[in-house]
């Protein structure tokens, strides 16, 4: 599957589409997943549903709630791009990775 929208961060690796994916949170149907190393920060989970910098929803623990989200986790796991053991030994170090995850 192609991408629905444009993605500008070189530090992220794309991970398919959802297309028609509804998200109880949002009104949005498609979405690009992308998984992202951060520049050093923790490794986290996009899903975009627009060309607009701002519109996207990113961050390993609002996963739990947000669909696209969780199956951007599950996909970044399978390729074994995101190892949830360590992810969560980095944010017990360095405190909530809520403080640097973003829903918008």
């Amino acid at each position: 599957m192609n991408k629905f929208f444009n993605h500008d961060c070189d530090e992220c690796t794309y991970l398919g589409s959802l297309d028609n994916y509804p998200d109880i949170h949002s009104d949005h149907k498609n979405w690009d997943l992308y998984f992202c190393k951060q520049c050093g920060l923790a490794d986290t989970v996009i899903a975009r549903y627009g060309d607009e910098g701002h519109s996207y929803v990113s961050g390993i623990d609002f996963a739990v709630t947000v669909m696209p989200l969780a199956e951007a986790r599950n996909r970044a796991e399978s390729l074994g791009l995101l190892d949830m053991a360590a992810w969560k030994d980095y944010t017990d170090t360095k405190g909530s990775k809520n403080e640097l995850g973003s829903i918008r």
